[in-house]
């Protein structure tokens, strides 16, 4: 029979962090990352922070503003992520090599949607969304009509499996339960056309003027929802969501993760 979970074992328990930052393009979401690094580097020496940087980039701040950060170890766009395939070749490489020490960082979340659905429009259409719209296009100039979305049901299928069941499920079954995550996204204008589902989720987590851009999934799994803004030369965080403890607060931000933590117990 397997062994129950109790009040005893909560001693020992040293839960893993899962966190997701949104904030608009120069908002500090790529700072947060390499700041997790750099203050972990002295928490935990032993713990190594890997990143993939679909947005491509983290290396030119790690190396002009991070130089004596160390444990990282970081794929990025235009090398080894190329498209949602390489992405999910070296996401699924690297997450079961990651301890409790450690962190999997995915910059940005963003990305791994608009990837998802490029591969799905090139497995239906046999282009790339951007060429079968364009290609549409001409083909409407030239008398002749193409569907704005050919095979919906079927393109989203394709994309879905793409993001949801090779990655979030993924993410959220069992890489957080091995160790700690942290997921960047944009944001975007408020917009009428918003789901359902993402309209709960933004209710949920009292953001009314912004909308957290990928896929509508992504700010309700994380235990932690953290909005980045910049304001003068001066980085701002309001935690929207942080599971266990309700009080929302706000901070500026000097090293993301230390002030994160601190704001708990401020």
């Amino acid at each position: 029979m397997s062994k129950a979970y109790t009040r005893e074992d909560l001693e020992s328990y040293r839960p893993l962090e899962f966190i997701i930052v949104l904030g608009s393009a120069g908002s500090g979401k790529s700072h947060a990352i390499l700041d997790v690094a750099e203050a972990w580097q002295d928490l935990k020496p032993s713990g190594t922070v890997y990143i993939l940087d679909i947005e491509e980039g983290i290396r030119k701040i790690w190396k002009e503003e991070f130089p004596d950060v160390h444990n990282i170890k970081m794929w990025h766009a235009g090398g080894d992520l190329k498209d949602i395939d390489d992405f999910l070749e070296v996401f699924n490489e690297i997450w079961p090599q990651c301890k409790a020490t450690d962190w999997l960082c995915i910059e940005s979340d963003t990305k791994v949607w608009d990837w998802s659905q490029d591969n799905a429009w090139l497995r239906v259409t046999g282009q790339r969304k951007d060429a079968y719209l364009s290609s549409r296009l001409a083909k409407t100039a030239g008398g002749k009509s193409s569907p704005v979305t050919p095979q919906p049901d079927y393109l989203w299928q394709v994309a879905l499996n793409y993001y949801r069941r090779q990655f979030r499920d993924v993410l959220v079954n069992e890489v957080r339960h091995k160790t700690n995550v942290f997921i960047t996204t944009g944001v975007s204008p408020k917009s009428p056309r918003v789901s359902l589902g993402r309209k709960d989720s933004m209710a949920f987590l009292g953001i009314t003027d912004i909308v957290a851009d990928g896929h509508s999934e992504n700010v309700r799994n994380p235990d932690s929802v953290a909005l980045l803004t910049s304001e003068g030369e001066d980085f701002w965080a309001f935690v929207l969501k942080d599971r266990g403890h309700k009080q929302r607060r706000r901070f500026r931000v000097d090293n993301f993760w230390l002030d994160f933590v601190n704001s708990r117990t401020a």
